[in-house]
């Protein structure tokens, strides 16, 4: 459990690695106890050394051979990490469940009935022009609201939205959107104007610890190719890392975190990039055509049947438009 160390004209010593068993780390505790002093944090920032004849054998042998303040501090590390092992084990065991365990978790709970689930990732997908965010923005203004989307009825909720391509051109949406529902306002709805990069931890920490304090429904991320800068779209990992960011942020809060998402050159290949990014969903919608006749189909539904295809098109309202249901002939 040692790692042997030495460097020219310094004493060689002995100290537990950083993946040093609970025996390496009884070693430790009893050097800081040789010591005299009352905490490992004590021992690690103090020169005091233990009086020969009380070093503990299987950690070193001698005054000469004590390990440094740099390198005791190396050795506590490993004591942390052991007690954070401690309090890893206790939350894995906590959220082990035997058998009739399994049937009293709750079942799947909607948002948007038939198509958004709470506690959920779920990505919208389509090529560019089709009128993702016009639907979007009436599925976030809906929750935000209260109101009902083409006779779904929808528990109200906070929304966070992050506008990454500018919250300008979505301004006029929102007015339109109020006007044609006749609501005066949607402040259960954040807006982020900007984009944001999800493969930066500390801005995903930011992120979930908003949304945790705030305990949003729905967290929207448009588009998702300007959420991720820099990363290689047809990379399974550089994937995984972006479902790793998404999944903390609906973790935390129990939202349905949906990214708005284009279709590839083909778009009978579906969504864009790495297919790892499709497995992690919950849910994939579709949408296809124009504005003058858009179609909207579930292609993925993990724990519930997927929902017949669905018609809408784009309807003028002031200096914008909103989406309404289109009857085909």
């Amino acid at each position: 459990c040692c790692d042997k160390s030495s460097t020219p004209g310094s004493p060689t010593f002995l100290l537990p690695r950083r993946s040093a068993s609970f025996a390496g780390a009884a070693a430790v505790v009893q050097m800081r106890e040789a010591s005299g002093l009352e905490s490992l944090e004590a021992y690690v920032q103090s020169d005091t050394l233990p009086p020969e004849g009380d070093l503990p054998g299987d950690a070193v042998n001698d005054r000469r051979r004590l390990p440094s303040k740099v390198e005791r501090n190396h050795v506590s590390l490993v004591g942390t990490d052991i007690a954070q092992n401690d309090r890893h084990e206790d939350c894995f065991s906590s959220k082990l469940l035997r058998g009739r365990e399994l049937e009293q978790l709750p079942a799947p709970s909607w948002l948007i009935g038939d198509l958004l689930q709470a506690d959920s990732l779920a990505m919208i997908y389509g090529p560019s022009g089709a009128g993702k965010t016009f639907m979007v923005l009436g599925w976030a203004l809906s929750v935000a609201t209260g109101t009902p989307w083409f006779g779904r009825d929808i528990p109200p909720g906070p929304v966070l939205y992050f506008a990454a391509e500018g919250a300008a051109g979505v301004r006029d949406r929102q007015r339109a959107w109020l006007t044609h529902h006749n609501q005066h306002d949607a402040t259960n709805l954040e807006w982020y104007p900007e984009a944001i990069d999800l493969l930066d931890e500390r801005q995903v920490n930011r992120i979930a610890s908003h949304v945790a304090a705030h305990r949003h429904a729905l967290v929207v991320f448009d588009t998702l190719h300007r959420c991720t800068p820099g990363a290689e779209e047809n990379s399974a990992k550089d994937a995984s890392l972006t479902v790793g960011a998404l999944d903390t942020i609906r973790r935390v809060s129990g939202a349905c975190v949906l990214v708005v998402h284009h279709s590839g050159k083909n778009l009978a290949s579906g969504a864009r990039g790495s297919s790892a990014l499709r497995a992690a969903m919950d849910t994939e919608l579709e949408l296809s055509g124009d504005p003058a006749g858009m179609r909207m189909a579930v292609s993925k539904q993990k724990n519930w049947p997927e929902a017949p295809p669905t018609n809408y098109r784009l309807e003028q309202v002031g200096g914008s438009a909103v989406v309404v249901s289109h009857a085909l002939n």
